[in-house]
């Protein structure tokens, strides 16, 4: 072998190429790009078979070194046609029971030629001659060449007629890349049959060229293929995707120039075609307007306008975004333009309904109040809530301090309401409720009594995500409720005064005029059968019947005009141990029977402001209770005592049979049914404590019991100083 310069550069071509084929593999993510590198390898086979076979010394080195190349050229359109097919991935024609046709040519080639000694249907009339500069092998070409030669030329041009197609339909951005791949494979075609020796061999040149044209071929090729792989997008697919997209886009390249775009984005922006190649500035409508050269990368932007087309008023939504290539340079952008309409119609909608809402929730009469489930923080408070609770959305609040920030209270004390008996914090947890005890303290310290209802708010999930509660103000209402109940105690009491009249009038009157009646018969019927003696007693009987009569009557009528208001309250300045006196005076004889001691050491510089007629009749009734209930030979004492400024205090005390605790709960109870005869079986209807309660009541006060069971009593109250 004798190396020359043009074997020399065959070989440096060959290792170009070899160096071609692992840079095309490493694109073999790219459709096509594997299949390609299949084809650079043939060339690089079909270089190096040639660069030997003018390097030959000898025929029996031609034979083999021609051979070597007929191999390598053999398979070239195989692979190349079906990488045209794989780059428009046209998958019908590449399925695996079409595959072997392709292959089926260059394989009876390879063999024809490798068994061309035994019947010459590759070549005859083999032959070497070796020159001054190239060895040179000649041969006649016989039928399977030519079939060989047929299948490379057609093969070659039907994959050019794939790739012009592809060129010629396919989307604009892309025609730059294909177009690359396209003039590579067609300068080797057109410049291999011109120039071959054994095609049309127009300049009769010595040496055959397709080798080394084949590097200016793969390297056009090998361009096209790795533009085409910065978009990763195979053409058809690209064309059904963007073309069919309902976004508009657009893309720019570095230089700010419009390179395409789909048919969306010429109905929103209203592109034509003969604006492709201009500058976006002045083929956007929108750039300017919106100053898109002074924006950040990836910032999102709205724009409303009306589009002729649609008729209609509308909103777009446009994001622009750059996009680089694997060295990560800076390659351009691409604007994606997104019919919002719809959207914003629907959040138009939202806002009314959100609107109509809140304003249905500001004029609600009652409270509404919604907090976040997880962290207690007020989300919606309503016109009603704020005029109850004086405040509004307190950023402070949390689930942990509502009670504190809201100044909840429980009702009638002023004890914090338990924050997790609360139903805003009741409902974060899942659990609706219902209270009426809850108090809030207003900034300006108004409490209001509120009755609140609470409920949680959940996902479709059933995940709570929110608590609700609706209160109103019950303060008059509680009110009001608390005067039913005290005029129903009223009623009750009157029902009670109604019933224990009937029962006096049926009892206590009844008693004593059975006595006046009886005794009276028998004076009227037989008083000449009596002594004198008889005759006075049986008197003294009717009279003490009489009297206690009209002590019950006149109490009766007193407490009757207490019941009905007609008695009337006239205070005036009285001096108390005065009253005492008179008081104890009417009540010494009935004292004197009994042999009972009545005192009273009220000094005469004691003056009260008061009734005189009630006072007195209390201090009658007290002494004669006293009288009533103490064995022969006791003592009743009147005392007073300075209590403050402005009152004095009294006490009726007697050293009597006393009262257990039973009787001193109901003795001021005209239904407690405590009457019970003296110590000496004197009548008692109980009315006489009562009227006492009244007219002390008249006053300001109250009468405290003191007494035990054997011990005495003492009935104590206070009265206003003149």
């Amino acid at each position: 072998m004798q190396l020359n310069p043009y074997s020399i550069l065959a070989f440096l071509s060959a290792i170009f190429l070899i160096a071609l084929f692992f840079l095309v593999l490493k694109l073999r993510r790219t459709k096509g790009a594997q299949l390609f590198s299949f084809v650079i390898l043939c060339f690089a086979l079909y270089t190096i078979g040639y660069g030997l076979n003018i390097s030959a010394t000898s025929l029996a080195q031609a034979v083999l070194f021609f051979k070597i190349e007929r191999i390598g050229v053999s398979f070239i359109p195989s692979f190349y046609i079906m990488f045209a097919l794989s780059y428009i991935e046209n998958y019908d024609f590449l399925k695996k029971r079409f595959v072997p046709l392709y292959f089926i040519i260059p394989i009876l080639s390879v063999i024809a030629l490798l068994t061309n000694n035994h019947h010459s249907l590759f070549y005859s009339n083999p032959s070497f001659y070796q020159g001054n500069l190239i060895s040179s092998f000649g041969y006649s070409p016989q039928i399977w060449y030519f079939i060989q030669q047929f299948y490379i030329l057609v093969g070659s041009f039907l994959a050019n007629i794939v790739l012009i197609a592809l060129f010629i339909s396919g989307s604009r951005i892309y025609r730059r890349q294909i177009g690359s791949i396209v003039i590579g494979s067609f300068i080797l075609l057109i410049l291999h049959s011109l120039f071959h020796p054994n095609m049309l061999g127009l300049l009769n040149l010595n040496v055959n060229i397709t080798p080394y044209i084949s590097v200016i071929s793969g390297l056009l090729m090998y361009v096209g293929l790795r533009q085409y792989n910065l978009f990763r997008f195979v053409p058809i697919i690209r064309d059904s995707l963007f073309e069919n997209m309902t976004d508009g886009i657009i893309v720019i390249d570095k230089n700010g120039v419009l390179v395409d775009y789909n048919e969306m984005a010429s109905i929103f922006t209203k592109l034509k075609k003969a604006q492709m190649g201009e500058q976006a500035e002045d083929a956007l409508l929108f750039w300017n307007e919106l100053k898109c050269n002074e924006l950040n990368i990836n910032e999102r932007i709205v724009l409303e306008y009306n589009s002729e087309i649609l008729g209609i008023a509308a909103f777009y939504e446009i994001r622009l975004s750059p996009f680089y290539d694997r060295k990560n340079v800076f390659q351009g952008q691409i604007i994606v333009i997104r019919d919002i309409t719809a959207q914003k119609e629907s959040e138009k909608t939202i806002e009314d309904q959100s609107r109509f809402i809140n304003a249905m929730l500001d004029n609600l009469p009652i409270g509404i109040f919604m907090v976040d489930a997880e962290n207690g923080k007020p989300i919606i408070v309503n016109n009603h809530a704020k005029l109850l609770m004086g405040r509004g959305i307190l950023p402070d609040a949390t689930k942990e301090n509502l009670s504190e920030v809201y100044e909840a209270f429980i009702a009638g004390t002023d004890q914090r309401y338990p924050t997790e008996k609360m139903p805003i914090a009741r409902g974060m947890i899942g659990e609706s409720s219902h209270i009426d005890d809850m108090e809030v303290r207003q900034p300006n310290g108004t409490r209001l009594r509120l009755e609140i209802v609470g409920c949680p708010i959940t996902d479709s999930n059933g995940k709570v995500y929110a608590s609700l509660v609706g209160f109103f103000d019950i303060t008059e209402r509680k009110k009001t409720e608390q005067y039913v109940q005290e005029q129903n105690e009223r009623l009750q009491e009157l029902i009670a005064t109604k019933d224990r009249f009937f029962s006096i009038i049926a009892h206590d009157l009844k008693s004593p005029f059975n006595t006046i009646i009886g005794f009276g018969e028998l004076l009227k019927n037989r008083v000449d059968e009596f002594t004198k003696e008889e005759v006075s007693e049986y008197s003294k009987h009717i009279y003490n019947a009489a009297i206690h009569t009209f002590k019950l009557l006149e109490n009766l009528l007193e407490w009757s005009r207490i019941q009905q208001g007609t008695i009337k309250f006239q205070p005036s300045c009285q001096n108390l141990s005065s009253i005492c006196n008179e008081c104890l005076s009417a009540l010494q004889e009935s004292a004197s029977i009994k042999e009972i001691e009545l005192f009273h050491s009220i000094p005469d510089s004691v003056h009260i402001f008061v009734d005189k007629e009630m006072v007195s009749t209390i201090f009658r009734n007290l002494i004669s209770n006293a009288i009533k209930f103490t064995p022969r030979k006791g003592k009743i004492e009147l005392i007073v005592h300075n209590n403050s400024n402005s009152t004095v205090e009294v006490i009726v005390s007697d050293t009597g049979i006393g009262m257990g605790s039973d009787i001193k709960q109901n003795v001021f109870k005209i239904d407690g049914k405590v009457s019970r005869p003296g110590t000496e079986g004197e009548p008692s209807t109980g009315l006489g404590l009562l009227l006492c309660k009244e007219f002390a009541a008249k006053h300001g006060s109250e009468i405290v019991i003191e007494s035990a069971e054997g011990v005495g009593s003492k009935f104590c109250f206070k009265l206003p100083k003149a």
